[in-house]
């Protein structure tokens, strides 16, 4: 396809900031991509019949049976309390422990001779083997219930393989349980002698560490130093009450005497018998004085000795009342000397308490221990009276709920079913690879339309792939140029020709300078400069090809040229003349300058001195092409394109990443460069021509059903 008219307007800022719509999938684009990779699909989906139907056909009839059992924990019996202690996760693992046991070698070698499944000198191991894979054990979560399913080409064989499975592991696990029992006794009773030792020993502890510490309990649970201390304390406090009455009666004695007052007022004074009768005899005797003094007078001698006597009464009570507050001190004494006594005695019986506390501490270990020896003692002693015969803990946990009977139809889905689900199965198959080679290899754009609608660049070309391109790079190159020369019929050959066609076209009087490049290396730029040039050379136009990435050299020398002289590298230093670098193609008219050794000079110097070889190459040669540096190479190679009077671009079809070419025109738009348009390369042409116009031109949709795909 080629494109005449004006260049692509870089300068007026139509470069595309991001490609639009290119990321959108809808209906229309799934099934253009079937279109497109058909062929695949039908590789993908026959591949999957064919492997399906040999599996299928080489499959035999199988039949199925199935025998239900059902493991029950103990309820009596030596495991009772095991069983009974089993939690939610002990039972799932208990359970699963089943089924090991259930597809154990040792099991299945007994159904294989119940069931005489070994013929003479055969192999039992393969027997069993044959057994694991013929046979599947499943379990219910949550319960006891084990299903035990036997697949095999017989249908009364799957049935007695499931029954015969089941009794030989209920046999398996009665065995088992015999023997631990059997094995569980002689343990518990060797345990039993051994823990009725322990209790003795343990008894004999406590009983002499109560003997040797004094630690009997009389009435009540109470020790004697208990009680003793009991009885010291209310002797105490009665001691000390006594000795506060008898402190207080004293003290107020002396007080009643510092004040002067007289102690006959005292009450324990007043109830004294004898100072009562001498107080009667001292008021009588008052009583017959005063009558006596009055009848006699006071000089009468009677009166006067009635005055001795009852100075002489007087006396005799104040020396009774001495001898009775006298009395009341020694009563002090006595009851400070009791309760020194008692507060002594009950020091001594206070320590020993003590001491005797903290021997009862041990003594309550002691008798824990004893307890506790006595308790597992009697725990073990029950449960060998629970293993001994006749216990139904030697019963089997586990019982068949259901036999396997012989199926009547096969469990296998049927052959023609199978293969007719493995059409659309191979169909979704082959569109899901297709899908992920599309989704893989989707990164660029795969028709000439899509880019001329997301970008706004024209598309000049669409170069058809070769299958010598597969080869390495200067082999394929080579090989696409030649093509120009040899088959000029040939598709490919017609989209150089086109690409010519537009290169010949002038701009400035008979001459044209063009640059051919590409965004990344591998694009194709190099097989397009050399196809380009030499079908110009053919055509009688005298052309020279330039190749301007002198750092890295792509434009292959023909093998059949022997040019030692020197090369683009030595005219850029000033060490050659422009006709010593010039090499005539062999294969054709055309002109090739081209680097041909390691060069000291950077990129920007060299860009210039290829751009002003350009401008010196234009007065000489009716076509200039120069196969320009990529652009997103790094290099600074702007005065290369603003030499050339136009510009194109090679784009890997379906490859070259569209990121990539967006950054490639933003740096074509930085330097004001004139971009004639983009050249697909290495195109699918049947992919192409689906991507482009749908399914149109195939006539297997009607027209406008799927509009213009991108």
């Amino acid at each position: 396809m080629s494109v005449p008219g004006s260049h692509y307007d870089q300068g007026a800022g139509l470069y595309p900031s991001d490609p639009k719509g290119v990321d959108s999938v809808s209906l229309r684009d799934l099934i253009v991509i079937a279109a497109a990779r058909f062929p695949l699909m039908l590789a993908v989906a026959a591949a999957v019949l064919v492997i399906g139907a040999g599996y299928v056909l080489t499959r035999s009839t199988v039949y199925r049976a199935d025998t239900t059992i059902i493991v029950e924990p103990q309820t009596s019996g030596l495991l009772a309390a095991e069983s009974a202690a089993r939690g939610r996760a002990e039972t799932e693992m208990m359970m699963r422990n089943q089924v090991e046991i259930l597809q154990s070698r040792p099991v299945l070698q007994r159904v294989a001779e119940e069931l005489s499944l070994v013929k003479e000198g055969g192999d039992m191991d393969e027997m069993i083997d044959r057994l694991q894979r013929r046979t599947r054990i499943r379990f219910q979560e949550g319960s006891g219930v084990i299903t035990i399913i036997a697949r095999t080409p017989n249908a009364e064989l799957s049935a007695n393989i499931a029954n015969e499975l089941a009794d030989a592991y209920l046999a398996v696990q009665s065995e088992y349980r015999q023997s631990l029992e059997q094995s569980t006794s002689e343990q518990l009773a060797v345990r039993v002698a051994e823990l009725a030792e322990d209790v003795r020993e343990a008894e004999e502890a406590l009983n002499t560490f109560q003997v040797e510490n004094d630690l009997t309990d009389v009435a009540g649970n109470q020790s004697l130093t208990g009680l003793q201390l009991a009885d010291l304390n209310r002797e105490l406090a009665a001691a000390r009450s006594s000795l506060t009455a008898a402190t207080a009666k004293v003290n107020q004695a002396r007080q009643l005497r510092q004040s002067g007052a007289s102690l006959e007022t005292l009450s324990d004074v007043l109830a004294s018998p004898l100072i009562s009768q001498l107080r009667q005899r001292q008021t009588d005797l008052n009583r017959e004085a005063a009558q006596l003094r009055e009848r006699l007078g006071p000089n009468h001698p009677d009166v006067i000795e009635m005055a001795a006597e009852q100075r002489e009464l007087r006396s005799s009570i104040n020396q009774q009342i001495g001898r009775f507050i006298q009395q009341l001190q020694n009563d002090v004494d006595v009851a400070q000397a009791r309760v020194s006594t008692l507060e002594e005695q009950l020091a001594g019986i206070q320590g020993t308490f003590e001491e005797q506390s903290e021997k009862r501490i041990q003594l309550r270990e002691l008798e824990r221990n004893v307890q506790t020896r006595q308790e597992i003692y009697l725990a073990t002693l029950s449960r060998l009276g629970q293993s001994a015969p006749g216990n139904d803990g030697l019963a089997p946990d586990a019982r068949i709920l259901s036999a396997a009977v012989p199926p009547t139809a096969p469990a296998s889905t049927s052959k023609l079913v199978l293969l007719a689900f493995m059409i659309p199965f191979g169909l979704a198959a082959g569109y899901g690879v297709a899908l992920a080679i599309e989704i893989l290899t989707g990164s660029g754009f795969r028709s000439d339309m899509a880019i001329s609608r997301h970008l706004g660049v024209p598309v000049l070309a669409t170069v058809p792939s070769l299958r010598e391109l597969n080869k390495n790079r200067e082999t394929a190159v080579l090989v696409m140029s030649r093509r120009v020369i040899d088959n000029p019929r040939s598709p490919h050959s017609a989209a150089i020709r086109d690409v010519a066609a537009l290169l010949k076209r002038p701009t400035d009087g008979n001459r044209r300078v063009v640059a051919i490049t590409s965004t990344l290396p591998s694009e194709g730029a190099t097989a397009l400069s050399l196809s380009a040039g030499r079908a110009l050379a053919e055509d009688g136009r005298k052309t020279v090809l330039v190749d301007a990435d002198v750092l890295h050299p792509t434009v292959p020398r023909p093998s059949e040229l022997k040019h030692e002289g020197p090369s683009l590298g030595d005219y850029l230093e000033g060490k050659a003349a422009l006709p010593s670098i010039t090499i005539k193609d062999l294969a054709s008219p055309l002109h090739i300058i081209a680097n041909l050794r390691e060069v000291m000079i950077d990129a920007a110097t060299a860009a210039e001195g290829v751009a002003a070889l350009m401008e010196k190459l234009a007065g000489e040669y009716d076509n200039v092409i120069v196969k320009a540096p990529p652009l997103l190479s790094g290099r600074r190679t702007g005065p290369i394109y603003k030499a050339a009077d136009d510009i194109l671009l090679s784009v890997r079809w379906e490859l070259t990443p569209r990121d990539a070419i967006v950054s490639a025109l933003h740096h074509l738009g930085e330097d004001r460069a004139k971009l004639e348009g983009v050249v697909l390369f290495d195109v699918d042409e049947r992919r192409h021509e689906v991507y482009t116009h749908g399914l149109l031109t195939r006539g297997i949709l009607p027209k406008g059903f799927l509009g213009r795909a991108s």
